[in-house]
């Protein structure tokens, strides 16, 4: 049995699973694409950023930046949805405590809904791998927890996976096509990384909004604050762990996106700790390199196959999903939302 920090610590990376398991306490290696031409990559190496700060006079805020992320948010969807293949390297380093891990992992997607995001995590004796995979009809997540150095080579290790059918969230939304609210809802259940921005959109007030430079590519970044509503609903789903988790939930979001690509090249969460001074420390960082696009990503249809383990129970979380579209609606009965 693990310590209560390593549980915990953990528990968080399943819990951000969907958004990235990475607590980064310095400058991700993260190397933002080149323009999206069939043979575009990026392979830079030790790229800084000029990320917002408090002093930053060129800063947009308040309505004005509202707008701005809005747009810049809707830019980045339409690129993720509409390119004809994506893919990236994506780097992670996590720190709970005393803690500290490194982690790579990959992203590709191509239209259709079908996306493939993996990486790994080692946490002590521990390492946790997770898979997001839809080919367009199923997406499939799965959370594997395997002991290293088990003493017995018939150890097995404890896997988790739920599945969405995506062909009945599409006709749900269909039926409240021109609902801005009910398909970002929709959003956060088709995976990938349109989910994580949808997530973002619903969970996130922006405010901040900040041009400048990852390494020599040209980003807009774009800063919020959770909704009013919405830090309290998800530590309340969360049960009794929640009050374990509280001070591993971030307080700011920030989104770097390339300015000439759309692609959104860095994902950062920020924790306050300092409150006199106002003073936040990135907490977690979702970081690409190397994003290539159209014939130079070599993405194959066969990436976003996968049959699940025989003899494990799959859990559909599909109504769960199709719930939270009728709830956006205003419809619906409240129950619960799956954790986003």
């Amino acid at each position: 049995m693990k310590n209560l920090p390593i549980l915990t610590a953990w528990s968080c990376v399943l819990l951000l699973g969907g958004l990235s398991a990475a607590f980064a306490w310095q400058d991700a290696d993260d190397q933002p694409p080149k323009s999206p031409e069939p043979a575009a990559s990026s392979n830079a190496e030790n790229t800084s950023d000029t990320a917002p700060k408090s002093e930053d006079e060129n800063a947009l805020t308040g309505k004005e930046a509202a707008a701005r992320a809005q747009q810049v948010l809707n830019e980045a969807r339409e690129l993720l949805f509409t390119s004809p293949a994506i893919r990236a390297k994506i780097t992670q380093t996590a720190q709970f405590g005393e803690y500290r891990v490194r982690s790579e992992g990959s992203y590709r997607c191509k239209p259709g809904f079908r996306y493939r995001l993996q990486y790994a995590v080692q946490l002590d004796e521990l390492e946790g791998q997770f898979l997001e995979i839809s080919d367009g009809n199923i997406l499939h997540t799965v959370r594997t927890l395997v002991a290293l150095n088990a003493a017995s080579d018939s150890a097995q290790d404890d896997v988790e996976v739920t599945k969405r059918d995506i062909q009945r969230i599409k006709q749900e939304i269909a039926k409240h096509l021109g609902d801005q609210d009910a398909e970002k809802a929709a959003e956060v259940g088709l995976g990938g990384l349109p989910s994580i921005l949808a997530s973002l959109d619903r969970t996130m007030e922006f405010d901040r909004v900040v041009e400048g430079k990852i390494g020599d590519r040209p980003v807009t970044t774009i800063q919020g604050a959770w909704r009013a509503d919405r830090r309290n609903e998800i530590l309340s789903q969360l049960g009794p762990v929640g009050n374990q988790l509280d001070p591993l939930i971030p307080d700011l979001v920030r989104v770097a996106i390339d300015t000439e690509t759309k692609f959104p090249v860095r994902i950062q969460y920020l924790k306050k700790y300092d409150a006199e001074t106002v003073t936040y420390t990135p907490m977690l960082t979702l970081a690409f390199s190397d994003v290539r696009f159209g014939a130079a990503a070599e993405v194959d249809d066969f990436d976003f196959s996968f049959i699940p383990p025989q003899n494990l129970q799959v859990d559909d979380q599909t109504p769960e999903y199709i719930e939270l579209i009728k709830q956006s609606t205003g419809g619906g009965n409240q129950q619960p939302l799956p954790f986003q």
